[in-house]
């Protein structure tokens, strides 16, 4: 009996399995592989839509305060007033477009470009300026600058890798 190469990208099948089976086997890998990625874009966006979320509420729970600061920037002071409403506002539509499956891939382009403007923001405003008000709520009025920076990189990435799997997904689709 001439024996018979296997190619490397196909494992080893016994000939006591059935084709058929095999390819059920086959079917419920992708399946399961396809939940494990469902579940980890859930993950992300539980992430960000807790993050857009408690942004939102300490600015909206603390709105004297957050509007007061956000007049003290020098960079955005003249629309200080009409940002105190928008950035709240955005930042719970980007939540809601993040718990809704139909528009979640706009919702992690949108955490995407609201979380780098205000990253890109932060780093102007430490190259710049020499005392920053703070507008931030809640538990973020506790860290550096610096730190909220990494902070927000973090969550970038976690944005960026949404992206990515839900762009994987749609096109597996």
């Amino acid at each position: 009996m001439i024996a018979k190469k296997i190619p490397d990208s196909i494992p080893f099948i016994p000939n006591l399995i059935h084709p058929t089976l095999y390819l059920a086997f086959i079917i419920i890998r992708n399946r399961l592989l396809n939940m494990k990625q469902n579940i980890l874009i859930e993950m992300v966006c539980f992430l960000l839509i807790l993050l857009f979320v408690y942004a939102a509420l300490s600015k909206l729970i603390d709105y004297s305060n957050f509007k007061i600061q956000l007049s003290r920037s020098p960079l955005i002071k003249a629309s200080a007033t009409y940002l105190a409403i928008i950035l709240p506002a955005l930042e719970l539509i980007t939540a809601g477009m993040l718990m809704v499956p139909s528009s979640r891939i706009a919702g992690l382009f949108l955490a995407f470009v609201v979380l780098s403007l205000f990253t890109f923001y932060i780093i102007y405003m430490l190259l710049t300026e020499k005392k920053l008000p703070c507008s931030c709520g809640g538990v973020l009025k506790q860290i550096t600058w610096k730190q909220h920076i990494l902070f927000n990189v973090f969550f970038l990435l976690i944005a960026f890798a949404g992206i990515k799997m839900e762009n994987k997904n749609c096109c597996a689709k």
